[in-house]
């Protein structure tokens, strides 16, 4: 894991904060809100077999829960 200055500032979601079920302790970090929904739709798709489709309505939903680190 990186350390604290390094991630500053970045954004982030989790699988746990979008409410997927089980031990999955994923995050999604990066600069962008676009770059860290992908990186959660990506891991979606691979790890938990559930597609979002781009402009859904499950889409924005899920990018309302990004946020900084650091900040709930």
């Amino acid at each position: 894991m990186p350390h604290h200055e390094e991630i500053a500032g970045k954004r982030v979601v989790s699988c746990t904060e979008i409410g997927i079920l089980g031990d999955c302790d994923f995050r999604a970090i990066g600069d962008s809100d676009d770059e860290v929904f992908m990186k959660l739709v990506n891991h979606l798709k691979e790890k938990h077999d559930t597609v979002i489709p781009p402009g859904s309505h499950l889409d924005s939903i899920i990018r309302r829960f990004i946020h900084v680190i650091g900040t709930v």
